[in-house]
C-alpha cells in the first residue's frame, strides 16, 4: 500500500513537472538558430528615430544577445562615408530603416519590430560559432575573432568586424550602437569542423570614449549566390562562443525534470522511513 501511494505520488509530481515544462516551452516564442545581425539606419533629427530608441532598448533587454545591432547614421553629425555607402548598397534612403542578416528582411521607413527579428532568427543557416575578444592599450584596440564551422560541411564566407560606440550625445539625446568604422573585412574558407582565428588592431581616435567602444562581428555566407546572408553575429560582451542552441529551452526542461525526479525520490524515501 505504501509503495502504491509512493508510485502515485511520484507519477503525480512528474505530471506537474511536465506541465510546468510545457509552459516554459510555450513561453519561449522561438528557438533561434543563430544570433541575428541587424544593420539599422538612423538620423539624430528624426522624431521617429528618437522615439524608436526606447523600443530598441526594450527589445534588446527582452531578447538579449540573440541579435546584435549596428546603427549607421545618415546625413547627421554621426554619419560616416562607409555608412552612406552601405545604405546605397541596400537602396535605403528613409529613416528609420533596418535589415536583418544583410537583406533577408529589409524594412524601409519602419521602426524595429520584434516579430521580424523572430522570423529571421528561426531560419535555417549554416551553423557557425563566433566569438570576439578585445584588449585596449595605449590608444590601440587589439582583438581576436574566432570562427568555427559546426555543420560538418565546407564553408566559404566573409568575416566583418564593426567598431561601434555607445552613449554618444547629439540633439540632446543619447545614441547607442553607433557605427564608427570597419575594423576588419576578411574572406574565410573553413573545412568541416575546423576553425580560424583572426588578429587585428584599430587605432582609437582622440574624439572617442574608450569606455564606450565595442566590437560587433558578423559572418556572411557566400556559398549560395541566391541565398547569401549573414549566418552569425557576436560582440565582445558575449560570454562564450555564440551558439544559441546551447541555451535551448529543451535543455532547461530536461534539467527541471531531472531535478524533480531526484527531489521526489528523496521525499518518497523520507515518507517510507516515516511509515516504517
Amino acid at each position: 500500500m505504501k509503495r502504491s501511494l509512493s508510485v502515485i505520488f511520484l507519477f503525480s509530481c512528474l505530471i506537474v513537472s511536465f506541465i510546468y515544462s510545457i509552459n516554459i516551452a510555450s513561453a519561449v516564442e522561438i528557438e533561434f538558430t543563430h544570433s541575428i545581425f541587424i544593420e539599422h539606419f538612423s538620423n539624430t533629427q528624426s522624431p521617429l528615430c528618437i522615439e524608436e530608441r526606447v523600443e530598441i532598448e526594450r527589445i534588446s533587454n527582452e531578447l538579449g544577445h540573440t541579435f546584435h545591432l549596428v546603427d549607421f547614421h545618415l546625413q547627421d553629425k554621426l554619419s560616416t562615408n562607409d555608412g552612406s555607402k552601405r545604405a546605397a548598397e541596400l537602396n535605403v534612403s528613409l529613416v528609420p530603416s533596418y535589415t536583418c542578416d544583410g537583406g533577408y528582411e529589409l524594412r524601409k521607413g519602419e521602426v524595429l519590430q520584434k516579430d521580424v527579428l523572430l522570423k529571421a532568427g528561426s531560419r535555417v543557416v549554416h551553423k557557425i560559432g563566433l566569438s570576439i575578444d578585445k584588449e585596449i592599450k595605449e590608444g590601440e584596440l587589439r582583438f581576436v575573432c574566432t570562427v568555427v564551422e559546426r555543420n560538418g560541411f565546407p564553408f566559404e564566407g566573409e568575416v566583418i568586424v564593426y567598431i561601434v560606440e555607445d552613449r554618444l550625445q547629439s540633439e540632446k539625446n543619447e545614441w547607442n550602437n553607433v557605427f564608427r568604422d570597419y575594423a576588419m573585412k576578411e574572406r574565410i574558407e573553413l573545412k568541416p569542423n575546423s576553425f580560424k582565428e583572426f588578429e587585428n588592431s584599430w587605432n582609437i581616435p582622440k574624439n572617442a570614449n574608450v569606455a564606450n567602444i565595442r566590437l560587433i562581428a558578423s559572418v556572411f555566407d557566400i556559398d549560395e549566390p541566391d541565398n547569401s546572408y549573414f549566418v552569425q553575429s557576436a560582440c565582445d560582451e558575449d560570454d562564450e562562443i555564440n551558439i544559441p542552441e546551447f541555451s535551448s529551452p529543451y535543455l532547461i526542461i530536461i534539467i527541471i525534470n531531472f531535478i524533480a525526479i531526484i527531489f521526489v525520490k528523496r521525499i518518497i524515501k523520507l515518507n517510507l522511513n516515516y511509515f516504517n
